[in-house]
């Protein structure tokens, strides 16, 4: 059975950048469609991202709400190996010339593993957020059932859209391309 990852940047690279806001041809855009896990977007653009702090550019970041900005190495991968679970939407990080990505994880399966599971806490009344009665709140320790990924490569979880999920084959094909920002934390 494969293995799968919680898929983060790092954050402990000496000087590397911050990205901040996504500005779409009307202004301001809130990042939440595109974590979402909902299917492809399609957004109209052109879109940009503005560097909330200057500093190395990185491969893979996860700017505002965990939305990954990837770069062109980077959406290779993806294409290659997850192609028919992310939209690449093209982006223009400010102050940079080369092109960058959105990897939009297109699902968000229901595969958590509550067994095997800790700290499981769930949105309830009294926590004023009605639109999220009944979500899983982020976990002490995720475990995600293999068996229920329903062979993606790259998705959200259902109900906890806080997490990007990778599996193993993503995983070491992003490492084998000696790409920058890469955290993985097993799941």
């Amino acid at each position: 059975m494969s293995s799968y990852y919680d898929f983060w940047d790092e954050k402990e690279i000496p000087g590397r950048w911050y990205l901040g806001d996504l500005i779409g041809p009307s202004g301001w855009l809130d990042p939440q469609p595109f974590v979402s896990g909902t299917g492809p977007l399609n957004p109209e653009g052109p879109l940009r991202i503005e560097q909330y702090r200057l500093g190395k550019p990185l491969d893979y970041t996860m700017a505002d709400r965990g939305m990954p900005v990837v770069s062109e190495r980077a959406a290779a991968v993806l294409r290659e190996i997850a192609g028919a679970d992310v939209e690449l939407i093209p982006l223009e990080v400010e102050g940079r010339p080369e092109p960058y990505f959105i990897g939009n994880a297109i699902h968000a399966i229901d595969c958590v593993d509550e067994q095997r599971s800790e700290g499981i806490r769930r949105w309830g009344p009294e926590d004023g957020r009605p639109e999220r009665i009944g979500d899983y709140k982020p976990f002490d320790k995720l475990r995600v059932d293999p068996a229920r990924t329903e062979g993606h490569n790259i998705f959200r979880i259902k109900r906890c859209l806080v997490y990007l999920i990778v599996s193993e084959r993503l995983k070491e094909a992003l490492e084998r391309a000696n790409l920058t920002g890469l955290y993985f934390k097993p799941v």
